[in-house]
């Protein structure tokens, strides 16, 4: 399989497999970013965390970064989960323990 340059936000290269996921990209760089990402933006536009990369990009895997407010009109859209964590007053306090 041949490898594909993958550029990020502080300018720095990594090489990866091509048909790597982004989630594995992310989880590569940091424990905690890989279980927090939301998305990646590749070549600035936005990709699922379970799509791969082909080709040499620049990548941003959103954990730092704020999320566009597109991002998360869908996630409420999709999610149920996410509209309870999201809005304020949302969840209920007895929900709290088991949320997640």
């Amino acid at each position: 399989m041949s490898e594909v340059k993958v550029t990020l936000k502080d300018g720095s290269v990594k090489e990866f497999a091509a048909g790597t996921s982004y989630l594995e990209i992310a989880k590569s760089l940091n424990q905690k970013l890989g279980k927090q990402a939301l998305l990646a933006v590749v070549d600035g536009v936005n990709k699922d965390l379970s799509d791969t990369i082909e080709k040499d990009a620049a990548v941003v895997p959103c954990f730092n970064n704020p999320v566009p407010l597109d991002v998360i009109d869908e996630l409420v859209k999709k999610l149920p989960d996410f509209r309870k964590g999201y809005f304020t007053g949302s969840l209920k306090p007895e929900e709290y323990h088991d949320y997640g």
